[in-house]
């Protein structure tokens, strides 16, 4: 058979996607005319290996091709698909040093326009190993999210189903390179910029997914704060607590009032963070917002007890003294200081209990409880029924069962069901 018949006839068969018995007129094409190949046969094996996960085969004829064929897109593409799938897919990475050079390899071959490049997906790839690691590599994120050009990236949400069965909806690439974009701004003190972006994605984004109508305008209102521009900041903050009620958010808004010399106001919702269920660790800040807030109204020795405890929660993670809490404790009680007291949050619950402004409690019943265990319903006495976190729950997880009689106390919250306010039931307590 003639070198014209053979490319036709291999041609017909990758076109019809009968990869795998095009697979051996390709190598025959490739071995008996290889003088005489032109560049889409030389493409056309490379991919048809690609496509029967013959990785390594398809980067070498790939790369032989692109001797004879530089450039040729047709062949950078299955180049760099190779390289994808040899280095950057495969899973955990092992040896970062391969998989940073096979990612600059196809930033190099692949184009970021051609949405069946795999430009995109190594960016985000990229992103991901970086993001194990947020605070040390801020700046190398947010230099990879801006080689992406929004215009070429697809607006479509990702769906799939999983392993249970449930089907998912996830942010396009779009969506997620604003929620990438903005997040990496704030974090490298862009501030003004990420205002614009997270502007331009609110205006640009109808329906947003995996929580980025929270994190965007989060991002944005620190942006915000940092600028000096607190009431704004704490605007938005304030619109997006009922949606999204955690501890951080309440604590952001504690500080925006705290720098708005708003003093009842962020001691409000300073006392509503630290009384709302996460890790310790994650409440240094926290514990030093609440030690201020306390020295500003007289209460010093409260003050010294969560500065002590802040630097006894960096202690134990074996992190840095904090000099402001020591230099609060030197100033409000220096007797305080050496040795550092071990202060247990059973204390500070004491102290939080007795600060709290009294809130009506109500009397009620569980009336469900999710089948994963984080969330339900109460009804109360008077048969309103009232949805409720299972952080919100000041029990053993184990107690939270339908029919268990409770008192409780109503706070804003959002029923994303009806997208609209709602009130919510929270400080569960067995009675």
């Amino acid at each position: 058979m003639s070198y014209g018949e053979l490319s036709r006839q291999v041609g017909n068969l990758r076109k019809s996607k009968n990869y795998k018995n095009a697979l051996p007129v390709y190598e025959k094409l490739y071995h008996q005319y290889n003088d005489k190949l032109e560049e889409f046969d030389i493409w056309g094996y490379a991919f048809c290996l690609q496509k029967l996960d013959q990785h390594e085969q398809a980067l070498n004829i790939s790369h032989e091709g692109l001797k004879r064929f530089p450039n040729s897109d047709f062949l950078k593409n299955t180049y760099s698909w190779a390289i994808f799938s040899l280095h950057i897919q495969p899973g955990p990475v092992t040896d970062r040093e391969v998989f940073f050079k096979a990612a600059h390899a196809i930033m190099k071959f692949s184009d970021p326009a051609n949405k069946y490049s795999p430009y995109t997906l190594t960016v985000f790839a990229v992103i991901d190993l970086l993001e194990l690691n947020y605070e040390q590599h801020a700046q190398s994120i947010l230099e990879w999210i801006e080689r992406l050009n929004p215009e070429y990236l697809d607006r479509t949400p990702y769906k799939f189903t999983n392993k249970e069965g449930k089907k998912v909806v996830n942010a396009s690439a779009f969506e997620k390179y604003y929620a990438i974009l903005v997040k990496a701004l704030y974090e490298t003190g862009n501030y003004e910029t990420c205002i614009a972006k997270a502007d331009e994605a609110l205006s640009a984004i109808r329906e947003f997914h995996n929580s980025n109508e929270i994190w965007i305008p989060r991002n944005k209102a620190l942006s915000l704060y940092a600028l000096g521009q607190h009431e704004e900041g704490v605007e938005i903050l304030l619109n997006l607590l009922p949606r999204r009620p955690e501890w951080y958010i309440r604590m952001e808004i504690a500080m925006a009032y705290e720098a708005l010399q708003m003093w009842d106001k962020a001691f409000k919702y300073g006392l509503a963070a630290i009384g709302q269920k996460s890790p310790e660790g994650m409440k240094v800040n926290l514990y030093m917002l609440l030690a201020r807030l306390y020295r500003q109204r007289g209460q010093h020795r409260e003050a010294c007890l969560h500065a002590a405890r802040a630097n006894q929660i960096r202690n134990e993670e074996g992190w840095p003294e904090d000099k402001e809490a020591i230099a609060l404790i030197h100033q409000l009680e220096p007797e305080f200081v050496s040795p550092t007291p071990s202060v247990t949050v059973n204390e500070l619950q004491l102290i939080w209990a007795d600060s709290a402004p009294e809130q009506d409690r109500h009397q009620g019943k569980i009336k469900s409880v999710f089948p994963n265990g984080n969330a339900g319903f109460i009804t109360a006495a008077d048969g309103k029924e009232y949805f409720f976190h299972q952080r919100d729950f000041r029990g053993k997880k184990e107690l939270m069962v339908k029919g268990c009689s409770v008192t409780f106390v109503l706070v804003e919250g959002f029923d994303r069901k009806k997208q609209k306010p709602a009130l919510n039931a929270a400080e569960i307590e067995i009675i």
